[in-house]
């Protein structure tokens, strides 16, 4: 049953843009009349900084230390009624729940999430929401409603023109299809991953397309065709030195 092996999609979290926003410096005049310049950090600049310690520690695993840095930014976010910063650090909440398992809290935050990228019209958190609601609904068993999901954050990433969104989210439908048994509309969206991977040359989401298409021929009884596929992939996943996707090719 090695072929049966599932891959966790993880959620890529969304790229933010640091921008050094500080107060202009401010003079204090200490005995001797010696001026000492101190620069003075403002609350978005510190919101920035703990949303980003958020996300290198939950890249190194540190889910509670994320969690504190996370609901910190989230804080001053909040009380400079910055909508935005807000609503990006409640998706990154709630994917720390998705690791810790915890998908009630993460359903949750992605909600609220969702609710400010309607408000304030953000298409790109509303597609990364859409995708995490589907993967938290479908962890929590409601798998239609987690395909219903999936299948709107699809319409937005192709609407917006996001490559990284919809090779993403077409992985997840190909995969959560196949666990569902429903094979064709499986290899549907397995086949468009792919096809959308080669024209963006996009090799890592190429092999991964493939690793797809291999477990889903597979589960069809095509053997001869599952292990082409998965030998495709084992050499892009080679060819690009992705350890973990060579990982998942050669065991299965």
């Amino acid at each position: 049953m090695g072929f049966e092996k599932i891959l966790l999609i993880a959620l890529i979290s969304l790229p933010l843009s640091f921008s050094e926003s500080v107060l202009p410096n401010s003079e204090v005049k200490l005995p001797g009349s010696r001026v000492i310049a101190q620069t003075v950090e403002s609350p978005k600049s510190k919101a920035e900084q703990l949303f980003q310690e958020g996300q290198e520690q939950l890249n190194d695993q540190q889910y509670e230390a994320a969690l504190n840095s996370l609901q910190e930014a989230l804080s001053i976010y909040q009380k400079i009624q910055d909508r935005n910063g807000e609503g990006l650090t409640l998706k990154e909440i709630g994917n720390v729940y998705n690791l810790l398992g915890n998908h009630q809290e993460e359903l949750k935050y992605q909600q609220q999430s969702l609710a400010i990228a309607l408000e304030i019209n953000n298409r790109d958190l509303e597609w990364r929401t859409r995708n995490n609601l589907g993967l938290a609904y479908y962890s929590l068993g409601d798998y239609q409603r987690g395909i219903n999901f999936f299948e709107q954050s699809l319409d937005i990433a192709l609407q917006i023109n996001s490559e990284e969104g919809a090779l993403i989210v077409l992985s997840n439908l190909a995969w959560k299809y196949k666990e569902q048994g429903q094979y064709a509309q499986a290899n549907q969206y397995a086949q468009k991953q792919l096809e959308l991977a080669q024209e963006f040359r996009n090799r890592q989401k190429e092999g991964q397309a493939l690793f797809n298409l291999g477990a889903i021929a597979y589960r069809l009884g095509d053997y001869y065709k599952a292990i082409e596929y998965h030998q495709d992939s084992l050499s892009i996943y080679q060819e690009i030195g992705d350890l973990s996707g060579e990982g998942g090719a050669l065991g299965n």
